[in-house]
């Protein structure tokens, strides 16, 4: 089952809400009067209010309803959280529990660093078990300082002294293993407010937290040499020497700039993935996320969402720094390693993606609604929030009733939609058209909101059916869902061609819309308009200057910053290159050599290309170099062509009493793990010395040890 959908995550998430939304439904039975005393309810409300108008006016509905239904189970962790701490020993149980997975999660990722450096003896960066190391370092942010604080409050109990002690020590250690030097900044920042809030305490820790630093430094000082080539590497933030931060800034200024063609209401939540692709600056310099929350959601939601969480976050650090301020002992340390923590988070989210990774918020949001509880625990019941909030008592259950519901049972539609989208798309891919178009039709209609994907895998499934008319109207409908997907348009051209050949003009304007919207996603989309003008349109000049344009926009000496998106791009070149040539040499022969001369360069310095290597491991090294070995293999004594074969696998084998030569390589394709390669062969009998030329398409599939031929077939 795909982990991606309208958005990514859906799995474990919709457990999450659907928990959320079943403990509100048992706060209200229970009659929890704290749940209408929230003092966030009517900035919660705004804040919610206002996402629900993005969702509504959003490029991409079901990827921001998702996001919208994750956004509802943050906003209601606090009211949970706060109708349920209302008790003190609650209240620390809670602190206890956020702290313990904290030094649960810096254990196991302190195991696979030492693990990995005993297999290698190198220090790789620590990321397990939250698959990023800015992730993993984003969490502990979380922890660090709560721990930090407890650490240095806690005078009454030596093994809770002691506990804090080890958990400060084990999540500083995984923060330094991160190698982040966001993170490294941020936790700097979050130690210089610890000791400045509590510099009232410092004098009776001395000792223990001269113990704890000791502790804490000597991964710094093993480690000493890669973390000052890390330190020393922020200088390039300044003068652009490291590409890393050049891409991070091409991604903020086009986010900027899809901001300032939606500074309203934005594109939507969560829509960024789709719409940036029309601003992004080059090609490679595409992400999901730009790498800084505040300016997603300036784009994603324009000012008035951006005003809404500013307001919302100006008030959580308002109740924040009262709760400290006003804290019994016993919360002082809890209060102040709350407030560094979220004050941490809501810093180190300008410059990374932390909140696209829920564990990040949901973390974030338990210590939200810690904070208020304590806050509401301090002699602050009555206050300016409070007070307003009375005024709208008679509203909170519907609303509460409201939200809940829709945790409970959004998500599970969406959800069981998923399941019968994916049945289809594994029906469709196992050629069970009839069965396909049942399963999508009924993801379709338990879809709380059917999206771009469901209407255009319709569309391919009645053009299997020969249903041409209604899988156009389906097309179209997925291109109005996400103007800003290829694919859809690649769909819709290719239904148009079948069910109407001379709207050769409608063709064309469709495949230049998917340019505008994609002008970085992939040389192939030029490729297919010059194909298009130069063999249905017989517009020569039209041609070149698509080819011409798909050049400048992939230029040769930046393919290694883009290839590795996308494998295919390389080869999209090389057959663009290749057109090129063949249209220029139509019109001036020999105009075109030199295309053609880049063309077979693409071929010989793709990734792992080295054919004349007599080291067996380079062999196999990419397609290409498999298929020329392959070939080569003939020539030697041995013979031994298996080993280019995938095992088990049987192929069709040129005969033995032949010789054979490469002519073309007409028509590449190439995934992650497989690769379809067409191409010309020449065949010549070693007795007769004549001659003659094949066409074969060979299927590549990719393992530990290199690529291997899967299929072979001859092309009539």
């Amino acid at each position: 089952m795909p982990i991606q959908y309208g958005a990514r995550y859906i799995n474990t998430q919709v457990a999450g809400q659907v928990v959320c939304g079943g403990l509100l439904l048992l706060m209200i039975r229970e009659k929890k009067d704290s749940l209408f005393k929230y003092p966030l309810w009517a900035i919660s409300i705004f804040w919610l209010s206002v996402l629900i108008a993005s969702f509504v006016f959003s490029v991409a509905r079901l990827a921001s309803l998702e996001e919208l239904m994750r956004n509802v189970m943050y906003i209601s962790l606090p009211i949970i959280l706060y109708s349920w701490c209302s008790y003190h020993d609650r209240i620390k149980l809670l602190s206890y529990t956020v702290i313990s997975s904290g030094t649960l999660i810096s254990a196991i990722a302190i195991f696979n660093f030492l693990r990995d450096y005993i297999h290698t003896m190198t220090f790789t960066p620590a990321s397990e078990p939250l698959t990023r190391t800015n992730d993993l370092g984003a969490f502990m942010l979380l922890i660090f300082p709560l721990s930090l604080s407890n650490f240095l409050y806690e005078d009454e109990e030596p093994l809770e002294k002691a506990v804090y002690a080890l958990t400060t020590i084990l999540s500083f250690v995984t923060i330094i293993m991160t190698f982040s030097r966001g993170i490294w900044l941020s936790t700097l920042i979050a130690v210089v407010l610890i000791l400045f809030l509590g510099r009232k305490i410092l004098k009776k820790n001395l000792i223990y937290i001269g113990i704890v630093a000791i502790l804490s430094v000597l991964p710094i000082i093993f480690n000493w040499e890669k973390i000052a080539q890390r330190l020393f590497s922020l200088q390039n933030i300044f003068n652009n020497a490291e590409n890393s931060i050049e891409w991070r800034k091409s991604l903020l200024r086009g986010t900027w700039n899809m901001f300032l063609d939606n500074p309203i209401i934005g594109t939507g939540l969560n829509t960024f993935p789709s719409a940036f692709s029309a601003y992004q600056e080059r090609a490679g310099y595409f992400s999901i996320n730009p790498h800084n929350y505040y300016l997603q959601l300036l784009a994603e939601t324009g000012v008035i969402g951006f005003t809404a969480f500013i307001v919302l976050a100006l008030s959580i650090l308002y109740m924040s720094f009262k709760a400290f301020a006003n804290s019994e002992k016993i919360f002082k340390g809890i209060a102040l390693g709350l407030l560094v923590s979220i004050i941490s988070s809501l810093i180190h989210i300008f410059v990374d993606i932390d909140w696209s990774v829920a564990a990040i918020p949901i973390m974030f949001w338990i210590e939200v609604g810690l904070l208020i509880s304590i806050y509401s625990l301090v002699n602050f019941k009555e206050t300016r929030f409070t007070e307003s909030n009375d005024h709208f008592n008679y509203l909170k259950k519907p609303i509460l009733i409201l939200i809940s519901a829709s945790l409970i049972i959004i998500p599970t539609m969406n959800y069981v939609s998923l399941t019968y989208y994916s049945k289809a798309i594994s029906e469709l891919n196992n050629q069970d058209i009839e069965q396909a178009d049942k399963s999508n039709r009924m993801a379709i209609r338990i879809s709380p909101w059917a999206s771009s994907r469901h209407s255009n895998s319709q569309a391919i499934i009645l053009e299997k059916q020969n249903k041409l008319e209604d899988a156009l109207a389906y097309a179209d409908r997925a291109i109005k869902l996400d103007k800003y997907n290829y694919v859809y348009y690649t769909t819709y051209t290719n239904i148009l061609k079948k069910l109407r050949p001379n709207a050769k003009q409608e063709v064309i304007n469709s495949l230049i819309t998917s340019v505008k919207y994609n002008p970085y996603t992939h040389p192939k989309l030029y490729g297919e308009i010059g194909d298009y003008y130069e063999q249905k349109m017989n517009n020569h000049d039209e041609a070149i200057l698509w080819y011409k344009d798909a050049i400048a926009h992939f230029p040769l000496n930046q393919i290694v910053s883009y290839e590795r998106y996308g494998p295919d791009d390389r080869y999209e070149l090389y057959k663009i290159y290749r057109s090129l040539a063949n249209v220029m040499n139509k019109g001036s022969k020999g105009s075109g050599n030199g295309y053609l001369k880049t063309a077979d360069f693409l071929l010989r310095t793709e990734p792992g290309a080295s054919e004349d290597s007599e080291n067996s491991s380079q062999v196999n090294s990419s397609p290409i170099v498999t298929i020329k070995n392959y070939y080569k293999e003939f020539y030697t004594k041995e013979k031994n062509i298996n080993k280019f074969i995938y095992p088990g696998i049987t192929i069709f084998s040129p005969p033995p009493n032949f010789s054979y030569k490469i002519l073309d390589f007409i028509n590449i394709e190439r995934e992650y793990f497989s690769a379809v390669v067409e191409y010309k062969l020449l065949l010549i009998d070693n007795k007769t010395k004549s001659s003659r030329e094949v066409i074969l398409i060979d299927n590549l599939a990719l393992t530990d040890n290199g690529w291997f031929i899967s299929q072979r077939k001859k092309k009539d």
